[in-house]
């Protein structure tokens, strides 16, 4: 478990640098990035999609939620 939390916090970082990476080549490129605080609409407008998407998979869909 403890091997895990770790690998998991890594991965995150690792994640996190390299989205930074690609959000200043894009912004250099002239591409205009929005920066958004609140995802709830778009969580809100894909809820159908996703609830159709994990049926049969709904308790470990929640499990992987849960991992935040």
């Amino acid at each position: 478990m403890e091997a895990g939390a770790y690998a998991s916090a890594q991965n995150r970082a690792n994640s996190e640098a390299a989205e930074n990476e690609v959000l200043k080549l894009l912004e250099e490129e002239g591409v205009n990035i929005v920066p958004v605080d609140d995802k709830t609409p778009w969580q809100e407008a894909v809820k159908p999609t996703v609830e159709s998407a994990i049926k049969g998979y709904e308790d470990l869909y929640q499990q992987i939620l849960d991992l935040k």
